[in-house]
């Protein structure tokens, strides 16, 4: 039902990667997504994603990050938060683009509950290129090893629409939203844009089993569970549009 959407929406979505460093000199991977809205070098993602970019390219030798597959030669970016919710922009200054094609949002901001959507981007990552450089003790990205990480895809239905000051800011999903996808894009099964993935949310159950005596493997054990379920919450069409607008960008819609 979504393959041939998923592969359209791969032609535009591009992971970004970084790497913390621990005091032990362990070297951890992280991830996050972008996608681009034209042909001009737009990128959305989350406004906690360009944070962290942020706060890593102040942190010496703590922290690295790159942009993958997004231009051959990047001169610089520019960054655009949103004022108020979980939302930028990334203007990319670069030779040579590595994406093909762009997003398309839906034509109108309708969305109602039940409809079953998909969100993309790169959770789990398996990009292993880094090192720490003996000589200058700074991190570094090397062409060894994997450079890249898979692009991962969720389905889920349409649970809630968020509101707030008499409009649709946020859709939340059955499903949770996958660390290392923040930012990416949030699409139908023909790969039209309904918005950014942005977080997820635990709602506790009330079920809770504490301390009690459960039959397990034919032994009785003494077990605790608290449970919650896991809603991923994605930033509104509307939200998204009205803050391209406000800064004159273009967009396409279907």
């Amino acid at each position: 039902m979504f393959s041939n959407a998923i592969k359209e929406i791969s032609r535009f979505t591009r992971p970004i990667l970084f790497v913390s460093r621990l005091n032990s000199d362990k070297l951890i991977p992280g991830s996050a997504t972008l996608f681009f809205i034209n042909e001009e070098g737009y990128a959305l993602t989350c406004k906690h994603v360009v944070t962290n970019i942020i706060n890593v390219a102040n942190a010496s030798n703590k922290a690295i990050f790159k942009f993958n597959g997004c231009y051959k030669t990047i001169h610089d970016i520019k960054i655009i938060m949103h004022p108020k919710y979980d939302l930028a922009i990334i203007k990319f200054n670069g030779d040579t683009p590595l994406y093909d094609s762009y997003a398309y949002f839906k034509k109108d901001n309708s969305i109602n509950p039940g409809k079953f959507l998909v969100r993309s981007g790169f959770a789990f990552p398996e990009f292993n290129n880094y090192k720490i450089d003996i000589k200058t003790d700074k991190l570094l990205f090397t062409n060894e090893g994997n450079q890249n990480t898979p692009l991962f895809s969720n389905e889920g239905m349409v649970s809630r629409l968020v509101g707030n000051e008499n409009k649709i800011i946020g859709i939340e999903l059955s499903t949770p939203g996958i660390k290392g996808t923040s930012g990416g894009p949030l699409y139908d099964e023909n790969g039209v844009i309904y918005g950014v993935q942005s977080l997820s949310k635990q709602y506790h159950l009330g079920f809770d089993i504490i301390d009690e005596s459960t039959l397990i493997n034919g032994e009785y054990k003494q077990v605790s569970n608290y449970p919650f379920i896991a809603l991923g919450e994605c930033v509104s069409l509307e939200i998204i549009k009205e803050f391209l607008k406000e800064n004159n960008i273009k967009y396409y819609e279907k």
